[in-house]
């Protein structure tokens, strides 16, 4: 690349995207789509492959304490994550390391118990007829 060309392309890539924000890590498609630089996505996938064990080990922990099949275990960590705006790898970290004798923090202690309990549908009835 030579030194004028240099100068024109970091001026386009920090150009704003059509919808008013910029895109830092990809370029806008002509569909209006921001495409990732293969940088990006490399950084990307690394990270989910360092934090995909941690990530198993809670699905693995919320199956066996609650009897959650596979697919609802990892709606559970999704919900808890959402909801108390953490990143889903430091929500399953707390989980694994609960088991380890650490505790889990209330916000996240609340939204488990919520979501688990959503999932398993409401309480049976107590066999008594009131009416």
């Amino acid at each position: 690349m030579t030194e004028r060309a240099l100068p024109a392309r970091l001026a386009r890539d920090s150009e704003a995207a059509p919808d008013g924000e910029t895109a830092p890590d990809g370029e806008v498609a002509p569909d209006g789509e921001v495409e990732q630089c293969p940088s990006a996505e490399l950084c990307q996938l690394r990270r989910a492959m360092q934090t995909r064990p941690v990530i198993d080990m809670a699905r693995g922990v919320l199956m066996a304490s609650f009897g959650l099949s596979p697919e609802h275990a990892w709606d559970v960590l999704v919900s808890v994550s959402q909801n108390t705006n953490t990143k889903l790898h430091l929500v399953a970290d707390e989980l694994v390391s609960a088991v380890t004798g650490g505790g889990i923090p209330k916000p996240y202690r609340r939204q488990l118990a919520a979501t688990v309990a959503e999932l398993h549908g409401p309480p049976a009835a107590s066999g008594t007829d009131e009416g």
